[in-house]
């Protein structure tokens, strides 16, 4: 192995081995009220102290805030390829990775480079040791995002556009003195933690908006709006909500992406093309224009409309909708709770109305696995169960989902395997050239399956040698 790509392993593999639990245990565990709120104190106040102790690299750069259920990630790398495409130095954070850590720290739409990442980390845990030293503690999830704002600082970014992880109020990453907080569909997950009403959810994501801000969001429930107006209020921060500050007209959908017309207090947009696909991408990059729209407003940014066309007209996002190869048509798509299943089945309804499909599913034993396959399955033939392999995550045993899958289909043909890549290799000696193959219910199940078409050493390769060819005098 190549000593740079050595190198990142070790400092990959360190930041895996703060993870505590690696079963995942901690999910199975009631929790009262009381003790939720402790722990989501403490959390606030670990990463406040650390990065204090860092010097404060979040307040280096200007930021963007994204949470929501369902379309946060597509519309940070919406937000950041339209900065970058109007050549400002943006950054952006998502979780989780599909196959390599570098997909967390994106700088003008290229990861970071293994052997720039194994000295950050280097450079990191000198720090880390040294507060763990004096008796502090800094949890994995931590770890990310306080690592994700020492790099931007350093890289001397203009903008971070940063994706929560759980929730919003009590995230690791609400820390950000945030210019502009953007809350994108709200939906079921993560119960556990935030819920259990809708009410309780909305709650947590509405806590990223920040004092005397600005605020935009797609939620279109009154129940759910009004949690978010009443904290834009009481934070005195301009909310923007669509249907009645910005609006939407969707022209087209097929599987090219969607072409669509948005109207701003700002500016009127015609014809857009998104080369994502799906029925909700055009939802997200409405919000994303409008995020774009207040931020050249009220930063002086210069708005090319140009610009705006070349950034959506040229991204992606790998695990959304991705087309892997077209005879048979492979799709993988990390849709993991109920909102997200549905809205990716209306897609596939709308774009491939008439494709025969099988399924190759995995879920995490956090999720409603019934929910995913009651919505799945009037659409499928076969399922392939199978299962991710997520280090201090649980994952629901092939079996269970068989079980699952022959309680809601008790004729439906099921083929059990205990390896993605087995499944893939399965199914596409199974299928005629035109038929569909969706690979669906867990980001990291959709990261394994990636791995067949795109080997994750072939990234991290390719990645050096990019880095090497930009740095040459």
């Amino acid at each position: 192995m190549d000593k740079y790509l050595a190198d990142f392993h070790e400092q990959a593999n360190w930041i895996l081995s703060l993870i505590t639990d690696p079963i995942g245990s901690r999910h199975f565990h009631e929790e009262s009220l009381q003790t939720k709120t402790m722990k989501h104190t403490s959390r606030i106040s670990r990463i406040s102290r650390f990065l204090e102790f860092l010097g404060n690299p979040q307040h280096q750069f200007k930021s963007v805030h994204v949470a929501g259920t369902s379309g946060k990630g597509s519309v940070v790398v919406m937000i950041a390829n339209m900065l970058t495409q109007h050549r400002l130095r943006t950054g952006f954070h998502v979780t989780p990775y599909l196959q390599i850590c570098n997909e967390k720290l994106i700088i003008d739409n290229t990861m970071i480079a293994p052997y720039v990442f194994a000295k950050l980390v280097k450079e990191f845990r000198t720090l880390f040791e040294k507060w763990v030293a004096k008796g502090n503690e800094l949890r994995y999830g931590e770890v990310w995002v306080a690592l994700t704002y020492l790099w931007f600082a350093k890289e001397k970014i203009d903008w971070g556009i940063i994706e929560t992880g759980v929730g919003g109020r009590f995230d690791a990453t609400n820390v950000l003195p945030s210019k502009l907080a953007v809350i994108t569909e709200i939906g079921y997950d993560h119960i556990k933690h935030l819920g259990p009403t809708l009410a309780d959810i909305a709650y947590h994501k509405a806590g990223i908006i920040k004092e005397n801000s600005v605020a935009v969001t797609s939620v279109t429930n009154n129940d759910i709006l009004s949690i978010i107006k009443k904290e834009a209020t009481e934070k005195h921060a301009e909310l923007y909500t669509i249907g009645n500050d910005f609006n939407l007209t969707v022209k087209k959908i097929n599987q090219h992406g969607a072409v669509i017309s948005v109207d701003t207090p700002f500016h009127h947009y015609n014809n857009i093309f998104i080369s994502l696909q799906g029925h909700f991408q055009p939802t997200n990059a409405a919000i994303a224009i409008m995020a774009y729209d207040l931020l050249a407003e009220k930063y002086n940014i210069t708005r090319s409309e140009k610009s705006i066309r070349t950034a959506l007209k040229n991204i992606t996002f790998p695990g959304r909708m991705e087309v892997m190869q077209y005879h048979p048509l492979v799709m993988l798509d990390g849709a993991h709770n109920k909102q997200k299943m549905q809205a990716l089945v209306e897609s596939i309804q709308i774009i491939y109305p008439s494709k025969k499909m099988t399924v190759i599913i995995g879920v995490l034993a956090t999720k409603d696995a019934t929910s995913l396959i009651n919505i799945l399955a009037p659409l499928t033939c076969r399922f392939i169960a199978t299962r991710p392999y997520v280090f201090g995550k649980k994952s629901l045993e092939p079996i269970q989902l068989t079980d699952i899958i022959k309680n809601i289909s008790p004729n439906k043909e099921v083929h059990v395997t205990d390896d993605v890549q087995k499944s893939v290799e399965l199914v596409l000696r199974m299928v005629n050239d035109d038929e569909l193959i969706l690979v669906t219910g867990s980001l990291y199940l959709v990261g394994e399956a990636r791995d067949y078409w795109i080997p994750k050493d072939n990234i991290l390769n390719c990645l050096n040698v990019q880095e090497k060819l930009r740095v040459q005098p």
